[in-house]
């Protein structure tokens, strides 16, 4: 099985022969961390706002652009799954299932590397990082990313920097949301839409990072005196304090939250009248609001 294929040459993209290698050049290593780069930090702009012909450029066309996976949809730039003719619909393929197969434990990404090189896939692993950066900005609202454990709730540059030579310390889990998870995110995307809660920014889907990412930034910025007051009752404290401590995305939204409301914890089952959902909206919205004085 072919995964991958250079993209046919054209005018303003020559035929890329830098990332078609297993161990990439000097010059190669430093035109892909730019064109990642340029990925995760101008995601919705034409070309990514690469400028003139360098290799990062011809990196970014024969890769992205004419494979399909970077391109306008309704005036709007973003990352897609790649067309089917492209050559690299296999790679996208095999790395997508692997990041949305991690739904019980996360898995590191060594693991995936592992995965593309053997048979039937036995792909140099020059595209992979490009591939991967991708299928995780696609995939933004419901894949996470973990260093040493730990949740990244922004993906940066400097992470990928490090994932790219040490792939067994980052690893990835889908969050998948069914039953009465469900209505908790449509609550709690109202608690980020509510008009008193503007700081928290707002939400574009209702996803478990959508939501839970706004509440680990908020947390962050408070100031130090309001993270570590006592003069809060019990119950907002245990929620600021599950906010703080509780790394695990869907562990702080299903366990922890719940649990510091004084709720049971929220199950895959189906909810029977949403009551448990609409508890913990109502008490969030009272803490945060204290919290926002």
């Amino acid at each position: 099985m072919t995964i991958y294929r250079s993209a046919s040459c054209s005018k303003n993209s020559p035929r890329n022969e830098l990332i078609n290698r297993r161990d990439l050049t000097s010059q190669g290593a430093k035109a892909r961390r730019e064109l990642i780069q340029a990925m995760l930090e101008h995601q919705n702009e034409e070309r990514l706002a690469l400028e003139g012909y360098g290799p990062e450029v011809s990196m970014y066309y024969s890769l992205l652009e004419e494979t399909g996976i970077y391109r306008q949809e309704d005036d709007y730039w973003d990352f897609y799954p790649p067309l089917e003719n492209s050559g690299l619909h296999y790679l996208w393929e095999a790395v997508e299932t692997f990041c949305l197969a991690a739904t019980e434990t996360s898995q590191t990404f060594n693991l995936l590397y592992q995965h593309l090189a053997s048979p039937p896939y036995g792909v140099k692993q020059g595209a992979v990082p490009v591939i991967l950066a991708a299928v995780l900005l696609y995939h933004a609202d419901d894949l996470g990313l973990y260093q040493d454990g730990t949740f990244i709730p922004v993906l940066g540059t400097e992470h990928f920097e490090l994932l790219v030579k040490y792939p067994e310390r980052f690893a990835v889990k889908y969050f998948a949301v069914i039953g009465l998870r469900a209505e908790v995110f449509k609550e709690l995307e109202a608690i980020l839409r509510n008009p008193q809660l503007k700081k928290l920014g707002k939400v574009r889907n209702a996803t478990l990072l959508t939501v839970v990412t706004p509440l680990y930034q908020f947390v962050n910025k408070l100031p130090k005196y309001t993270q570590q007051t006592r003069r809060l009752a019990d119950e907002p404290r245990a929620i600021l304090k599950a906010l703080k401590t509780t790394v695990e995305p869907d562990e702080l939204l299903f366990k922890a939250l719940p649990a510091a409301c004084n709720l049971p914890y929220i199950g895959t089952e189906a909810g029977d009248d949403g009551v448990t959902a609409k508890t913990l909206r109502t008490k969030l919205v009272h803490v945060l609001s204290l919290l926002l004085v």
